[in-house]
């Protein structure tokens, strides 16, 4: 059961990616305003979730990795 998890968060993260890319491709800079001076920007929300991606990815390939060398995880 636990490899078809892993595999679904896996088409999960790929699938968020893929749709994210969709959605900021026709913006231009001038979509990048804020829309108050305490609320962020487009620009500034992805790059804070791609700053948060970046610091658990590590995380989650380590763990994967670990399943993988326990015989608890084998990908399909």
């Amino acid at each position: 059961m636990l490899p078809q998890k892993i595999e679904a968060l896996r088409a999960e993260f790929d699938g968020l990616a893929e749709a994210t890319e969709a959605l900021a491709a026709p913006l231009s800079d001038n979509h990048n305003w804020q829309p108050a001076s305490d609320r962020c920007s487009i620009g500034q929300c992805l790059e804070h979730l791609n700053t948060t991606a970046r610091a658990y990815l590590p995380a989650l390939d380590d763990g994967i990795s670990e399943s993988i060398r326990k015989g608890a995880y084998r990908p399909l």
